[in-house]
C-alpha cells in the first residue's frame, strides 16, 4: 500500500510524463464520487461502479509493474552488454597472446636459445587466460539464454526469442548455433534444458580444439 501511494504521488508530482497513469487516477477517482453518489441514490449501479472504480487503480498498478519491467529489461541488456565486452577484450588478449606464443616458440626452437623458460612461462599465461575466457563465454551465453527464454512470460525460447539469443551472442559463436527450425520441439518451442545442451556442446567441441 505504501509502495502504491508513492507511486501515485510520483505521478501527481510529474503529470505530463505520467498522462495515462493520470487518466486512470482520474477514473478512478471519479468511480469514488459516483460510488458514493450511487450507493446513496441507486443500489443498483453500485456493483458496476465498483467494479470500475476497482479497475481503474488495477489499471494504474498495472501500468507501474510495466514500467518496472522495462527498467529490468534495460539493465539485463545492459548486464548483457557489460559480459559481451568483457569477451570480445579476453577474446582478443588471447589471440593476441597465442600469437606471441606461436613465434617465440619457433624462435626458440631455431636458436636453441634460454627463450624456453620464457616460453613455458607464457603457455602457462596462455592456459589460465583460456579458462578465463572460456568461462566468461559460459556465464555469457547462460545468462543471454536464461534472460531470454522468459521475455514473454512462458517457458520455452520462442523464433524470436532464439534470434535475439544468437544476436547477442558474441559474433565468432554465432556461426556455432543451428537454424531455430533444426533445434525446435514440436510445438515450436526451445526448452531451457535443449538450449542448455546445444551450449555445452559447442563449449566442449572449442575446448577440444582449443
Amino acid at each position: 500500500m505504501r509502495e502504491l501511494f508513492l507511486f501515485y504521488s510520483k505521478v501527481l508530482k510529474n503529470p505530463v510524463k505520467n498522462i495515462p497513469s493520470l487518466l486512470f487516477l482520474t477514473v478512478a477517482i471519479f468511480g469514488i464520487v459516483t460510488l458514493i453518489s450511487s450507493f446513496v441514490t441507486d443500489i443498483l449501479i453500485f456493483p458496476f461502479t465498483t467494479i470500475a472504480t476497482i479497475s481503474s487503480f488495477i489499471a494504474m498498478w498495472y501500468i507501474k509493474v510495466l514500467g518496472t519491467l522495462s527498467e529490468n529489461l534495460e539493465k539485463m541488456e545492459g548486464s548483457i552488454d557489460e559480459l559481451n565486452r568483457s569477451n570480445s577484450r579476453l577474446h582478443s588478449e588471447l589471440k593476441a597472446m597465442e600469437s606471441l606464443r606461436k613465434s617465440l616458440e619457433e624462435y626458440a626452437d631455431e636458436s636453441n636459445s634460454n627463450l624456453r623458460e620464457v616460453v613455458d612461462s607464457i603457455n602457462s599465461s596462455f592456459q589460465k587466460l583460456e579458462r578465463i575466457t572460456e568461462d566468461n563465454e559460459r556465464v555469457l551465453l547462460y545468462k543471454i539464454a536464461q534472460d531470454l527464454e522468459f521475455m514473454d512470460n512462458s517457458s520455452g525460447m520462442s523464433r524470436d526469442e532464439y534470434e535475439r539469443f544468437i544476436e547477442r551472442v558474441p559474433s565468432y559463436l554465432q556461426i556455432e548455433f543451428k537454424p531455430f527450425d533444426e533445434v525446435a520441439n514440436g510445438d515450436g518451442k526451445i526448452d531451457y534444458r535443449e538450449l542448455s545442451g546445444i551450449i555445452q556442446s559447442i563449449l566442449k567441441e572449442r575446448e577440444r580444439g582449443a
